[in-house]
């Protein structure tokens, strides 16, 4: 399973990744905004993304959305 951690502030992404590692991901990939969690969702199928509502660029919602209809 693949998961993505999205999230503009660098202390909560990477609690978050931290508190997923005992789920075993065989991927666990970190993006800043949503722009970087797109880029992401473009290039490999993902089990579970995990996303700040508020980010710069491209918020939470807004990137669920463009998943939803691209991936």
């Amino acid at each position: 399973m693949v998961a993505v951690v999205a999230e503009d502030d660098a202390v909560v992404r990477r609690l978050v990744a931290k508190a997923l590692e005992p789920f075993n991901f065989k991927r666990l990939s970190e993006a800043k905004d949503g722009v970087a969690a797109r880029a992401i969702l473009c290039v490999r199928p993902v089990d579970l993304v995990v996303t700040d509502l508020k980010m710069p660029r491209l918020d939470g919602l807004s990137l669920m959305e463009w998943a939803r209809e691209n991936c």
